[in-house]
């Protein structure tokens, strides 16, 4: 990777040779002298990504998803401002008990997904590269795969998926057989199981829609429409119906508890009703699956963990 790319020379070119050369430094995007944003990497994974047209920070991005209160993002940029910004700010919520750090990677993800699409978008960009050593925190970086659009040229909102999470679920196995029974709809999408934190359990989806960024949204939006519903007397919030432009998306806890949710995409058109009677039918049996794969972890987990049971003296 030279120190300075050639104009000619693509972003997604870019982003990919800082990938293949374990590169760490910034990769920048201008277009007529003006800087458009840039990508930042830590030995080949992407930290983070920043864009004009993308000018919500981290924590306006959180609170806009219901991730954190005002008054819990106001403290934090105090503390924030306090360290002068040597720490940063995800660091900040992390260390505050404010969002677990599940959590907060899978809405990091989400926000450097956004502004490096953005950044795709630009034709004729001029792309330059800086080595740079950057303090980071590795395990929020993320795979090139699960950050940048494919290289198509005339589609820059599908995500590039050779070694993404996406791939694994594509295709059905024993890890997603729970869903089968909804492929059976007409227009079906997509179904997934996800927990709280938005981990995704199991999936199944096309090459074109994203469990964990569906996923995120939905339990984003569940979890704000219950701060709102309470003080209109609805109480909580069990299940949505979001009509869409792609489609319908219906989405359902799982358990009183609220530690897991399945969703369920359908096309535009498709019978809404029955999408919604299918996952509230299908809502105990999941739940269930769901327990018993936490029984079995927890089994195997004991397993591993307990020392070998020395055998009789002779």
């Amino acid at each position: 990777m030279t120190a300075q790319q050639a104009e000619g020379d693509t972003l997604l070119g870019a982003l990919r040779s800082a990938q293949h050369e374990a590169w760490s430094g910034r990769v920048s995007v201008a277009v007529d002298g003006r800087e458009l944003g840039s990508v930042v990497f830590r030995a080949g994974r992407v930290a983070w990504a920043v864009c004009v047209e993308e000018p919500e920070d981290l924590g306006t991005f959180l609170w806009r998803l219901g991730r954190v209160t005002r008054e819990e993002l106001l403290l934090v940029r105090q503390r924030y401002a306090q360290h002068q910004g040597n720490k940063k700010l995800g660091t900040l919520l992390e260390e505050a008990g404010i969002l677990p750090r599940p959590v907060l990677q899978r809405c990091l993800l989400l926000h450097t997904r956004r502004a490096v699409s953005r950044l795709l978008r630009y034709d004729g960009a001029r792309v330059s590269s800086e080595r740079t050593a950057l303090q980071v925190d590795e395990e929020m970086t993320f795979p090139l795969s699960e950050v940048a659009p494919l290289a198509g040229e005339d589609d820059g909102a599908r995500f590039e998926r050779e070694g993404s999470s996406a791939a694994r679920w594509s295709g059905w196995s024993e890890e997603n057989g729970a869903l089968l029974e909804f492929s059976a709809m007409a227009g079906y999408l997509a179904s997934c199981v996800l927990s709280r934190d938005g981990e995704v359990i199991a999936a199944h989806a096309g090459r074109d829609v994203d469990p964990a960024t569906l996923g995120m949204f939905v339990i984003s939006v569940l979890e704000l429409s219950d701060r709102t519903a309470a003080p209109a007397g609805l109480g909580t919030v069990g299940a949505a119906c979001f009509e869409c432009a792609r489609g319908t998306l219906v989405a359902q806890w799982l358990d009183p508890s609220r530690s897991h949710v399945a969703l369920l995409l359908v096309e535009a058109g498709a019978n809404t009703g029955m999408a919604r009677y299918r996952l509230a039918s299908a809502a105990p049996s999941l739940s269930e699956w769901v327990r018993s794969r936490q029984r079995s972890t927890r089994a195997d987990t004991r397993t591993a963990r307990s020392p070998e049971v020395a055998g009789p003296m002779s």
